[in-house]
């Protein structure tokens, strides 16, 4: 699947933010996040390709915490991980 995402940069949507009232300050700033998001999403996509080709646990592991900081990691797993925690693995033991 492919997603496509308009930039604030694109010539769509910058002269309909500046329309409504976005200063040239954010329309940087919203360019910044954008760029970054978009190197994450490449680095994310190696990393899944490389996962792809020869999947290995340490690779799993090393692809997730170079992409998910530490504290989100923790949080999540610890949250959508209860369930499993709580009725899957009780039954393996």
């Amino acid at each position: 699947m492919t997603w496509i995402v308009s930039s604030p940069r694109s010539a769509r949507s910058r002269p309909a933010l500046q329309k409504v009232g976005v200063g040239p300050d954010l329309l940087a700033t919203m360019d910044a996040e954008h760029d970054a998001m978009a190197q994450a999403l490449a680095a994310t996509r190696a990393a899944m390709a490389d996962l792809v080709r020869t999947p290995q646990r340490e690779q799993a592991d090393s692809a997730l915490t170079k992409t998910v900081p530490g504290p989100v990691l923790t949080i999540v797993t610890g949250s959508f991980g209860r369930g499993y925690k709580k009725n899957v693995a009780s039954v393996w033991r």
